[in-house]
Formats: C-alpha cells, structure tokens, sequence
C-alpha cells in the first residue's frame, strides 16, 4: 500500500491569494519509520504534536507547548521535522494556485470545482499516474488534513473516483 498524506497552506482569507496542497508518499517501511522517528522527536522537545508555523513562530508570539522552547530547541525541531519527512518519503507533491485567477479563469465560468478541490484533484491524479509508472502493483491510500472550508466537496469527488479504475485497479 502506497500512503499519501497531504496538507494544504492558504494566503489570505482562504477565497482569494496562493492555495498549496502539498504532501509525501510513502510505503508501509516509510510510514513506519516516519511514526517511530517522529514520536522521538516529539518526545525529545515534550511536544504532544508539531506544526511548523508554531514552531517557526518569533519566541514573543509561541503559544501552548512552543512557548517552553527556546529559539535554538525550536530551529533544531523543525529541522529534525524537515529530515524526519525527507528521509522516508518515496515521492513529493506540491501544487499551487492563485484562487483570484483559479476563479476567474475556470470557477466564474462555469467549471464546478472550487479551488481546493481542483487541488485535491491534481494531487489524486498525479499520485496516481506516479504510483501505475512506479509501484504498478500497489494500491493507493490518500490522507488529507481535516477541515478545509470545501473538504466535504473535495471528499465526494475523490469517493467517486475511487471506484472507476485505471489499467484494471482501483
């Protein structure tokens, strides 16, 4: 099983600005390793979960669990985080979109797709195509972050691609 895990970053008041959907593939041997390292470093800083823009935050404005950590402990976290998601991915994606000109050009015209759910599109169908050129024999799991304004969308478009298949599989 091919495991791809998402995330997505937006500029603004999440209608207008740069819309990112960006994520890691791994196997069963990559996603084992990610979780045991990962636990480490949550464990070494006493952390109980990481995100970066918490981590990134300047040491005035660090909230919760960050608010303990110094600006050193902090860099040498995100940086071990950076290695961490490196080391065991099998492949990266990144996607990007200006939602103003996304809208203008496609949405306003008719196109019934919001800018993240084309985004989750792209991320499905590229995965896809790399997993049939890399791994033909394995099957693919995606994981996006939960909460997204349009995620409801975005899930129902990807529930009924799941069961057309490509080359004979899902």
């Amino acid at each position: 099983m091919i495991s791809a895990y998402f995330d997505e970053s937006a500029e603004g008041d999440s209608k207008s600005g740069l819309l990112s959907v960006s994520g890691y593939a791994l196997d069963g041997a990559g996603v084992d390793g990610l979780v045991r390292e990962w636990g480490g470093m949550l464990s070494d800083f006493n952390l109980s979960y990481f995100h970066m823009s918490e981590c990134n935050a300047r040491s005035e404005h660090r909230k919760g669990a960050y608010a303990k950590l110094s600006d050193d402990q902090c860099e040498k976290c995100a940086r071990q985080a950076i290695r961490i998601a490196r080391e065991h991915q099998l492949h990266g994606h990144s996607f990007v979109l200006d939602q103003s000109e996304y809208r203008q050009i496609l949405e306003n015209e008719g196109f019934d797709c919001d800018p993240y759910t084309f985004m989750v599109w792209a991320a499905y169908i590229h995965v896809n195509k790399w997993v049939h050129e890399n791994r033909r024999d394995e099957k693919i799991s995606l994981f996006f972050e939960s909460g997204y304004s349009s995620q409801a969308r975005a899930s129902e478009l990807l529930e009924a691609v799941s069961q057309d298949e490509w080359g004979g599989k899902n």
